[in-house]
This record gives structure tokens, C-alpha cells and sequence, in this order.
């Protein structure tokens, strides 16, 4: 499953720098989309298989937050030093120079606010539900983010990292769902879709903020994703024939990568997509190739938006002659790489701490 994680990194590539060698891959929206039901699928898997036993919810928590924060907080560094050196060089803070162009809203209260959410993640989807006030530029609860002056979420310094604050809370109530009955996962997802469709049909909730960045308009697609594990588990006991699998997995990728130019529509695709996810686990979990591309997902996710300023910041993008979407593809796969390789010895502890504990478990 790692090579569809690769290629949903790259959709949101595409959503914010152009096509990556004149392909489109998903919209951004999907690939986040998907991701979450990949995301269900993981946390379904590990809290299965893994975590279990007395203390397990403290030790899956922790090795959750050893995977997302210390290499968010990396490039968030790397971010702040380089905004730095160039408002030295140049007298312009980059991404920051945002909290210099308003200064009448940037408050102690707002300033501490901003700098929390920027280090803790969760609270960064609630800037796209606040604008600024007119009169008294405090903030406030908002019909449409993109109106206020300035809009919030310019404030976050990694902005796509407000689906991560999404993430974050499906996996604090993910133990409370991961064991719940087919029904009650499928009476939510079916509340889920009849919510979606009274908010598309009523303009005050008709918007992006709602639509796309509500958590309990998310959650069905990681509970989806939970249902998926367990078609995965049925799959596993069936031994559905190997050439069946593959060419269920091959579609799947087929369609996430060439979807825009087909014109799917984007339900027809989530369907596709789904469908696909358990057999590509299983044709794809032992191969140590997929999971070193998976794992470089991730970190493209968080960086992609950093080294797309960067290099914008040195004009290669002038320089080079090459399109934003490929450049920014391939320097932000190239420092990804990096970081997997400085994190290595983190993820290995987060695997080692996770056997640890099935090993002191009785019985086993």
C-alpha cells in the first residue's frame, strides 16, 4: 500500500505546485480523503495486533505522537531558521512575513494562540472556522475563512497540517471505535453521508470549512477505513486467488493516478479506491520496497509547501526551467528521504516499544 500513499503525497503535490511530469493524479481533496481511509485501515490493524493488554491505549498514544511530531517539528524548525536568515538577508520573514504585514492582529492572546497550534498541531482546522473582526480585529466565528483580512490560517506556518489536528483526534477515540459492531460503524458512516448531503443543500453549510474540514464530516472515511480492515481479515481467510488480488490492487492504483484526466467521478473513485485497499495490503505488506515508498508519504506531506518556498526563495524554479510541480517533486521526495533516514533510529524504537509490550503480555 505504500505505492498509493506515494502517489496521494503527490496529488497534493499537484494541488498546490502544478502537475508532477504533466500528470494531475487525484485532487488534493481525495488524496487527504483517502489517506484517512488508509488511516483507518493502520490504526484498525495495530490496535488489533499490537496494542493490547493492559496500558495499551498510553503506549499506542505515545508511539502515534513519536510518528507525527518529532518530523513535523523538524521541518517546522528548518522553517523558522530559514524564515529568519532571510528577513536578515533580505527583510522578508517568507511564510512568516505574515505576522509583519498585520500587526493590528497580532495580540499577545492571538500570537500565543497561533504559536500553540503551530507547535501542537491540534486546533489549526479550527483557523478555517474564524476570521478576523472589522472593528475590533479580534476573532471570530466565520460563514467562509477565506473573507477574513487576513485569512487565520495563514498563520500556520505548515498549513496542510491542519488535516493532521483531524487525525490526531481520530486516533485518541480510534480504541473506542476499532472494536465497536458493523452496525454501529455503519450507522455512523450512513449519519456521516446523510449530513454531508443536508449541508450540500443549504448554503450556510455548503463551503469547504464544512464539507471538507469538519471533523464529524471526516470520520466516516476512517471508519470506512476500519470496515476495509476487516474485509482485509475476511480476504485473509478466504485466500482469494493472487491474480484477482493483483489486478483489484492494480485498478486502485490506476485510478488514484490517472483520475483527473478520466473525469471519474469523485464517489465512483473513493468506491474504487476502497475497494482496492485491502488487497493491496496483502499483496504489498511483505514487500520491504512498498513500505520504504510508504514511508516516505509522510514526510512529503508535511514538507512539500517548506520546499516549494525554498526553492521559489533561490528562483530555480526560473533557473532550472522546469515547472513548479515537478521540481518541487522531486527536491521535496529527495529531503523526505533525508528524513526517513535521520528518524530511522526513532521508528525502530517505536516498532522495539511496540513488541516490547506484546512480549510482556502473558501467555505470549
Amino acid at each position: 500500500m505504500g505505492i498509493l500513499r506515494f502517489i496521494l503525497a503527490l496529488s497534493v503535490i499537484v494541488m498546490h505546485a502544478g502537475p508532477v511530469l504533466g500528470i494531475s493524479f487525484a485532487t488534493g481533496v481525495q488524496a487527504v480523503e483517502t489517506f484517512f481511509m488508509i488511516s483507518g485501515f493502520y490504526v484498525s490493524l495495530i490496535l488489533s495486533q499490537k496494542y493490547v493488554g493492559p496500558g495499551f491505549y498510553w503506549r499506542y498514544i505515545g508511539n502515534r505522537a513519536l510518528k507525527i511530531f518529532p518530523m513535523y517539528w523538524v521541518v517546522l524548525g528548518l522553517l523558522v531558521i530559514l524564515c529568519s536568515r532571510a528577513y536578515l538577508k533580505a527583510g522578508n520573514f517568507g511564510p512568516m512575513n505574515i505576522y509583519l504585514e498585520y500587526p493590528e492582529v497580532v495580540t499577545p492572546t492571538f500570537l500565543a494562540l497561533s504559536l500553540l497550534s503551530n507547535i501542537l498541531i491540534f486546533g489549526q482546522d479550527i483557523a478555517m472556522f474564524l476570521g478576523f473582526d472589522s472593528v475590533s480585529k479580534g476573532l471570530q466565528f466565520t460563514m467562509n475563512f477565506a473573507t477574513s483580512s487576513p485569512p487565520v490560517f495563514r498563520f500556520l506556518l505548515i498549513p496542510q497540517a491542519w488535516t493532521l489536528a483531524l487525525e490526531l483526534m481520530f486516533y485518541l477515540l480510534a480504541p473506542l471505535l476499532v472494536n465497536r459492531s458493523k452496525l454501529v460503524l455503519l450507522t455512523i458512516v450512513g449519519l456521516g453521508v446523510v449530513m454531508r448531503m443536508w449541508f450540500a443543500h443549504h448554503d450556510y453549510f455548503n463551503s469547504d470549512q464544512w464539507l471538507y474540514r469538519f471533523f464529524p464530516m471526516e470520520l466516516p472515511f476512517f471508519l470506512v477505513g476500519i470496515l476495509l480492515y476487516r474485509i482485509y481479515v475476511k480476504l485473509q481467510a478466504i485466500r482469494l486467488h493472487r491474480c484477482a488480488l493483483y489486478g483489484i490492487a492494480v485498478t486502485g492504483l490506476f485510478v488514484a493516478a490517472v483520475q483527473i484526466p478520466f473525469g471519474i467521478n469523485k464517489w465512483i473513485y473513493y468506491a474504487i479506491v476502497a475497494i482496492a485497499i485491502p488487497s493491496l495490503f496483502i499483496v504489498s505488506k511483505r514487500s520491504a520496497i512498498d513500505r520504504w515508498i510508504g514511508d516516505l508519504s509522510y514526510p512529503i506531506y508535511i514538507s512539500h509547501l517548506f520546499v516549494m518556498w525554498f526553492l521559489s526563495s533561490l528562483d530555480m524554479f526560473k533557473k532550472t526551467g522546469m515547472d513548479a510541480g515537478t521540481l518541487t517533486a522531486i527536491c521535496t521526495v529527495a529531503f523526505s528521504i533525508v528524513l526517513v533516514q535521520l528518524f530511522r533510529p526513532l521508528e525502530l524504537f517505536r516498532q522495539r516499544r511496540a513488541i516490547r509490550q506484546l512480549n510482556e503480555m502473558p501467555n505470549k
